[in-house]
């Protein structure tokens, strides 16, 4: 099953940014070993979630490749190779946000918040309560030892609005970016035990900035690959675009040590970095240093009305009697065992949305410790079985008692304040 759970990853996490991805396709491939995907196109709604006054213009992910070695799992590094990712960036055409968009943006990003808080909720419990079953050291290892390849990267931002007389674009270039798991000598390798120390290399070939003014060419497409290509800096041929650097083209690597022990002295830093650079060139010239603060200026003003904006919409209705915690908890619980009905859904649903993040956390919490006691007796009767598999993803898996009761949720409502 541990298929399911990346095909899960990639579908909620890629499916954010491009079109295209297809569940049962992507499932399919990676029971083969092997997912390639080409020409994905960037959503325009990509970069929603920055809460920021620019969308994307256009995007294309050339390559995506995904190597699962399945029979050697435990000894074979899974490979991500991501090749051609170019993205057009460009302030919005229209900043304005009415009243309902951000009520629906405030309530997306509390369920993400939620998410995140569930995730690390859940990890801790169950390292609290229990040893880690087989298949979650696998996990551990799998992404412990996982390498990242990222070729030819252009991201690019084109603005004739912040400053109209100096239009602009802005970029970041990258011919190349690799992480892997080395040994003690910095030599990569496959990682078989859990260690104290674990090392990872991070190498960089030609990353750079570029402003360019005097000539910004506006309005390039990225479905002329070969344009974008062009623009990004490689060692080996001479420059075939002449750019406004303001950080010239650096390479290196950056040697990163993890040190995993739970018990070590609070002198002790968990993270070490050493950096080597052969050198780092950085400059704005004076036209480029106007346009950034006037882009600033214009960000700082958005930021100023968004959070007016979210200043204006407040819950109504964020306390419940002990009968709607109940029923709050054991919809939760039915949630996470993927035996809730439309009905209980719907009402579950409406909870969420009416109370705020720290009241569901606090709610969620007894109920989160009540699953992972529950996962625990199952385990402890069915070692060895197969569905240990999900003990990290599945969070509950037992049958919750549903309270039968009628009872009026109460009136409630999102509005903007007077």
């Amino acid at each position: 099953m541990f298929e399911e759970i990346v095909t899960r990853i990639l579908v909620r996490y890629l499916g954010d940014f491009v079109e295209g991805i297809n569940k049962e396709q992507l499932r399919f491939s990676l029971l083969e070993g092997k997912v390639e995907i080409h020409d994905l196109r960037f959503k325009t709604s990509g970069l929603k979630k920055l809460r920021l006054p620019v969308e994307v213009k256009e995007g294309v992910l050339g390559k995506l490749v995904l190597l699962v070695p399945w029979s050697q799992l435990g000894t074979e590094r899974v490979l991500v190779q991501i090749e051609r990712l170019f993205l057009v960036v460009a302030p919005k055409e229209n900043v304005e946000e009415t009243v309902e968009e951000t009520i629906a943006m405030l309530q997306e990003e509390k369920q993400e918040r939620l998410r995140k808080a569930e995730l690390k909720a859940f990890e801790f419990l169950e390292n609290k309560k229990s040893d880690k079953g087989i298949f979650a050291h696998l996990i551990e290892k799998v992404v412990g030892n996982l390498q990242i390849n990222i070729k030819d990267v252009h991201i690019r931002y084109e603005d004739d609005r912040t400053d109209p007389k100096s239009p602009f674009a802005f970029g970041i270039t990258l011919q190349e970016i690799s992480v892997c798991t080395t040994d003690q000598d910095w030599n990569p390798t496959f990682l078989n035990t859990t260690t104290s120390i674990t090392n990872k290399l991070l190498e960089l070939k030609n990353l750079s900035l570029y402003w360019n003014n005097k000539n910004p060419e506006l309005g390039l497409s990225t479905t002329n690959q070969d344009i974008f290509q062009k623009m990004i800096f490689c060692d080996s041929d001479e420059p075939q675009w002449q750019h406004q650097h303001i950080l010239e083209p650096v390479s290196g690597f950056l040697k990163v040590r993890v040190n995993n022990d739970k018990e070590r002295d609070l002198d002790t830093p968990k993270y070490s970095f050493q950096f080597h650079f052969k050198k780092i060139k950085f400059g704005v010239d004076s036209t480029q240093y106007s346009n950034l603060m006037k882009l600033v200026q214009w960000l700082d003003a958005y930021r100023s009305q968004d959070q007016k904006r979210r200043k204006s919409v407040v819950l109504r209705n964020d306390v419940l009697d002990e009968t709607e915690t109940r029923l709050y908890q054991i919809l939760y619980k039915l949630s996470k065992s993927n035996a809730i009905s439309p009905e209980e859904r719907k009402g579950f649903d409406a909870f969420e949305q009416r109370l705020s993040y720290e009241t569901i956390i606090s709610l969620r919490a007894p109920a989160q410790q009540d699953i992972v006691v529950e996962n625990q007796k199952q385990r402890e009767n069915q070692k060895g079985y197969i569905s240990s598999a999900y003990e990290n993803t599945t969070y509950y898996s037992g049958a919750a008692t549903r309270l039968c009761i009628e009872l009026d949720l109460g009136s409630w409502s999102l509005r903007p304040t007077t």
